[in-house]
C-alpha cells in the first residue's frame, strides 16, 4: 500500500507534467512554423513530430499510473485526480512553462538583435 504522501507527490508531479505540456507544445509549434513555411507537407511533418512526442509522454504517464495501480489501493488513481496537489502541480507547471517560454523568447530576440544570428 502506498501512503497518502506518496499519492500526493505523484499527483503533484502529474499535474506539473500536464500543466507544462500545453505551453511547451505552443512554443514548439511557433518555433517550427517560424523556421518552416506553412504548407501541407510541413504540417504533416509536424504532426508526425507531435505524435512521437505525445507517445513518449503517454509512456511516461502510463508507467506512473501502472506503478500506482500495482502498489496502491483500488482508489489510488481517483485520489490522484481528486487531490488538491494535482491542481497545485498543474498551476505550477502552467505558470512555470509560460514564464520560461516568455523568458526564452525574449532572450532569443536579444541574441538575434545583437549577433544577427540565432
Amino acid at each position: 500500500m502506498l501512503t497518502e504522501s506518496v499519492i500526493e507527490y505523484v499527483s503533484a508531479m502529474y499535474g506539473i507534467l500536464v500543466g507544462a505540456f500545453f505551453p511547451l507544445i505552443y512554443l514548439d509549434i511557433r518555433l517550427y512554423f517560424r523556421k518552416n513555411r506553412l504548407g501541407f507537407r510541413n504540417i504533416l511533418r509536424y504532426m508526425g513530430r507531435l505524435f512521437i512526442l505525445i507517445i513518449l509522454i503517454s509512456l511516461l504517464v502510463n508507467v506512473l499510473f501502472f506503478a500506482i495501480d500495482k502498489f496502491g489501493s483500488k482508489d489510488s488513481i481517483t485520489h490522484i485526480f481528486e487531490s488538491v496537489w494535482y491542481f497545485i502541480g498543474f498551476l505550477t507547471g502552467l505558470v512555470g512553462a509560460i514564464s520560461l517560454c516568455i523568458f526564452g523568447l525574449r532572450r532569443a530576440r536579444k541574441k538575434v538583435q545583437n549577433d544577427g544570428k540565432l
